[in-house]
């Protein structure tokens, strides 16, 4: 006799697979990629945040941090990779990529701001993160980055950088680009969110550049109509 589903089992998978269906939204480019290519969605999510502190006025930020973990590592879909590091990134796109495939979307949804962003844990500021600021050599960080434009396609690959308010500063993005090859990199005006049960990907208006040349485009979806009062 089958064993019945405990009932939070059955509204975490339910969650998972809306979750699952509003991040079909994020492919701007519909339908399946052509021969040779593949779309990767990743995600920073936060480490386990180690043994309970001795201190008991450390408690409450522990708990924090271990509640968002838990709810992150048990929410994510399976089609969803969370990601930590950079070179862990490299590591699933390598992972993803096997028998000469390349990216043709890569979708990339972490913390951010004007000028940088988050892959996993580590920042990435415009500047300082990229390029010395003396010698005007690339950064250790710079060079792991770099190594991303092996799977990318400068005549296909979209790099999606779904992080809040990241595509303010221009010189941002046409760094990346050139650092990856000249491939395509989008990223938004506007907060983003990742709120699990209401998700939102590629919210409103959007800076994509490609080499030196940039340009405006909209993003919007039919599921944040109805949670758009401006709608």
């Amino acid at each position: 006799m089958t064993e019945p589903v405990p009932m939070v089992d059955r509204a975490l998978a339910a969650l998972q697979r809306e979750i699952a269906r509003k991040i079909e939204f994020s492919l701007v480019i519909t339908g399946p990629p052509p021969s040779g290519y593949v779309d990767l969605f990743v995600y920073q999510y936060n480490p386990p945040p180690g043994p309970k502190p001795a201190d008991p006025k450390d408690w409450p930020k522990w708990e924090r941090l271990k509640e968002k973990y838990e709810k992150d590592y048990f929410v994510l879909p399976s089609n969803i990779r969370p990601i930590t590091s950079i070179a862990e990134l490299l590591l699933i796109v390598a992972g993803v990529c096997s028998g000469g495939k390349r990216l043709r979307q890569l979708r990339i949804m972490g913390h951010g701001a004007p000028g940088q962003i988050r892959i996993g844990t580590y920042e990435i500021v415009y500047g300082s993160s990229l390029y010395d600021p003396v010698t005007k050599q690339k950064t250790k960080q710079a060079a792991t980055l770099e190594v991303l434009k092996q799977w990318l396609d400068p005549d296909v690959s979209l790099v999606i950088l779904d992080h809040c308010n990241a595509g303010e500063i221009d010189e941002f993005l046409v760094t990346l680009s050139n650092l990856w090859g000249g491939v395509a990199v989008r990223a938004f005006h506007h907060f983003q969110g990742w709120e699990h049960g209401e998700i939102q990907v590629g919210n409103g208006p959007f800076r994509q550049c490609k080499g030196n040349s940039c340009h405006w485009g909209f993003e919007y979806h039919p599921d944040q109509a109805a949670n758009d009062p401006g709608q």
